[in-house]
């Protein structure tokens, strides 16, 4: 026979599980997304890492046609670049000391030079960089250096910082990259690669001067949206924008964050991506500036990611929700790919994986879920 301290028991137990199942239901966002980044991170172990342990760019080792577009299992120091911005959002040492000693292993030269992309076995193809991953990755360094009290770290950050103001320079101004073998630069300058707070680094740390920071930085707050979009690329030489004949909305959300950095919002950019969304529930991957029209059936997490973030930064948690609940639709829960993003015949690009690791860590930090 039951005691009345039994049936009490039993029923306290009940309510317990009842409240856990209303906050499953009610506030799914809580629980999921504190599992979800490590799903995603088995994933990207799993599925998008060589056997050297460097992140591969996609899972199947297809090879292009064209020699300068990524191979399949080829991995691209803009890979490292937000793997070493993840460890240090999530507070993760032990990753970050991983994707460290793997960058010094096969990215970084000891020059200070970080490879724009290497092959599945680690050997460098060609002695190229590439500004904007440079910036990411001097960004994690000095802020792991910072954040763990690693003088390493900060050395290494350094070195490529010193590099990047050796090889990265025309008149006055940053550019996209330079070739080693040839001793040459680009004159051009794309929009998406000016980060803001990578150059402030680069300019409070004594690598660049203020005349290469002013000139860089005027690039992106002298372009003006045609159409509500920006422009592409920055021509040096000339002193002209280039604008796109069909926008692709990465470049766009990367260049409106760029943009934040500096305190200048994008109103006419984000207007356009809240009526799109508002209208069809989703924000396509390249648009037709001249009458707003989709022109692939495509959508990319990365593009919500870089959304969720910028959304952060306004402080605009309905934007940023509506983008993480579109984001987190691409994510997989199939067994064999849980946590993965836009997984297509048994295929992703790592970007989409990553964009979204790092936007759900400062999404986290907010207490919006």
């Amino acid at each position: 026979m039951r005691t009345v301290q039994h049936l009490k028991a039993r029923g306290k137990q009940a309510a317990v599980w009842l409240v856990v199942i209303l906050l499953v239901m009610i506030g799914g966002r809580i629980i999921y997304g504190n599992e979800d980044n490590q799903d995603t991170l088995v994933f990207l172990k799993t599925s998008l890492t060589n056997e050297n342990n460097t992140p591969a760019t996609y899972m199947k080792p297809e090879t292009a046609l064209d020699s300068d577009e990524v191979q399949g299992r080829e991995s691209l120091s803009e890979s490292m670049g937000f793997l070493l911005l993840y460890a240090v959002e999530a507070d993760d040492e032990s990753l970050f000391e991983e994707q460290y000693q793997l960058l010094l292993d096969y990215f970084m030269d000891e020059e200070g030079l970080i490879y724009w992309k290497i092959d599945s076995s680690g050997h460098p193809e060609v002695p190229v960089n590439a500004l904007v991953d440079d910036l990411r990755i001097v960004k994690a360094l000095y802020a792991a250096g910072e954040q763990w009290n690693k003088p390493k770290y900060t050395e290494a950050a350094a070195q490529a910082g010193h590099y990047v103001s050796r090889s990265l320079t025309y008149q006055s101004t940053l550019v996209d990259y330079s070739d080693q073998s040839s001793g040459g630069t680009a004159h051009s300058l794309t929009l998406s690669y000016i980060d803001v707070e990578g150059i402030e680094l680069l300019q409070q740390q004594g690598h660049i001067n203020q005349d290469v920071y002013d000139t860089t930085i005027d690039v992106l707050e002298k372009a003006e949206t045609k159409n509500s979009f920006y422009p592409k690329t920055f021509d040096i030489s000339k002193g002209t924008f280039a604008y796109d004949e069909e926008i692709n909305m990465i470049d766009q959300m990367i260049t409106a964050n760029n943009r934040l950095q500096l305190g200048i919002p994008s109103n006419a950019l984000i207007s356009f991506i809240k009526e799109e969304m508002e209208q069809d529930g989703v924000l396509y991957g390249r648009y037709t500036p001249s009458d707003y029209e989709p022109v692939v059936d495509y959508e990319s997490p990365a593009v919500y990611g870089f959304l969720i973030m910028y959304a952060i930064e306004l402080k605009d948690k309905e934007l940023a929700m509506q983008a993480y609940d579109r984001m987190t639709a691409f994510r997989s829960n199939h067994v064999s790919y849980r946590g993965g993003y836009s997984i297509h015949e048994g295929n992703t690009h790592i970007f989409d994986n990553l964009v979204p690791l790092l936007a759900v860590e400062k999404l986290k930090h907010t207490g919006w879920m």
